[in-house]
Formats: C-alpha cells, sequence, structure tokens
C-alpha cells in the first residue's frame, strides 16, 4: 500500500481519499465507478486555492524537518492543482523557498520544486514550471532582492545548479535574468 507522511503520521492514499469523502475502490489504483463504466461516484471538487497555499505552507514545514522530498512530491500531487493554476503557485512556491533564512532548508526546498515538474507523470506540468521561474524573476525577483540581500548568490549558487537537473542551460538562460545565465 502506498503511504506517505502528513502532519507527523503516516497516511495511506486510501485514508486520504475517504477522508476527502471519497469512497474507497476495491482497486486501490482505480477509482470507484457508479453503475455506468466511465462515470466517478463523487463529483470533481473545484480547486481551493485558500486550501492549497494552507497545504503548500504545511508541506514545506515538514520538508524543513524529516527532508522527505518524494513524500512531499506525493501530497502535492494528491492536491491535484489544475494545469492552469500551476503556473501562479509555482512562482508562489519560488516565493516561499527564496525567504528561507536556513540554507540546508532551501536547498532541499529547491530540490521539492524541482520534483513537482520533473517528468511526466509529476505534480506540475514541466512547462508550466519553466513559466512559473521566468515569471518570478520577471515580477517578484527585483523586488524580493531588496529583501534577501544574498538572493542573486542564493540564485547563482543553489536555484540554478538545482534546476539544470530538469532544465537545459538554453531554457533557463531564456527566462533568467543576465547575470544568473550559465
Amino acid at each position: 500500500m502506498n503511504a506517505c507522511s502528513i502532519d507527523g503520521r503516516r497516511v495511506a492514499k486510501a485514508d486520504i481519499a475517504s477522508s476527502k469523502g471519497i469512497p474507497r475502490s476495491k482497486h486501490p489504483n482505480k477509482p470507484p465507478l457508479t453503475n455506468e463504466a466511465s462515470t466517478p461516484t463523487t463529483p470533481v471538487q473545484e480547486f481551493d486555492l485558500v486550501a492549497f497555499r494552507r497545504t503548500l505552507a504545511l508541506t514545506l514545514t515538514k520538508l524543513a524537518s524529516d527532508r522527505c522530498i518524494p513524500a512531499a512530491i506525493q501530497y502535492i500531487r494528491l492536491q491535484q492543482v489544475p494545469l492552469e493554476c500551476q503556473t501562479d503557485q509555482f512562482v508562489d512556491l519560488l516565493s516561499r523557498i527564496v525567504e528561507e533564512r536556513r540554507g540546508a532548508v532551501r536547498r532541499c526546498a529547491f530540490a521539492f520544486a524541482v520534483g513537482l515538474g520533473a517528468n511526466e507523470d509529476s505534480p506540475f506540468d514541466r512547462n508550466a514550471c519553466l513559466e512559473g521561474i521566468r515569471r518570478f524573476f520577471q515580477d517578484d525577483y527585483i523586488e524580493m532582492c531588496r529583501e534577501v540581500q544574498r538572493l542573486p548568490a542564493i540564485m547563482k549558487s543553489e536555484f540554478v545548479p538545482t534546476m539544470l537537473v530538469v532544465f537545459s542551460a538554453s531554457e533557463l538562460n531564456a527566462v533568467m535574468p543576465e547575470e544568473l545565465r550559465e
């Protein structure tokens, strides 16, 4: 059974589903169905941005203590962030990460951010993450440099190398300020 750690306790996917009012299925990898073969028994719930931001804050707090990136990524995957919201949420995530004062925690959080868009079955779309990086540098970076004095050095030494795991240098260079380009 697949499980992850939430709020300091191990929780199975089925338990998470049942706590959200989703009926359990005899087949854990398939959603429960009604009489019609393709209609789920529960209606699709609308994405709750406020709840997601609380979840993201909780996830980052948990990640700071346990450093378990796969569990954090799985927890965000369970939130099913719609594609049209992913870019904005990635910008918000980057803004939260760069405000972290502890270097080890910040580096772990950057690795978590990379994991959100690392491959096809990741919780976020890779292109949405790349667009989020572009928008972060376009809209937030300059202002944040005023608040976090070492931010350019942090981005050059921590952010860029971590992002190069998923994105090519040419992709990153297209969305980052010149002083950070590889």
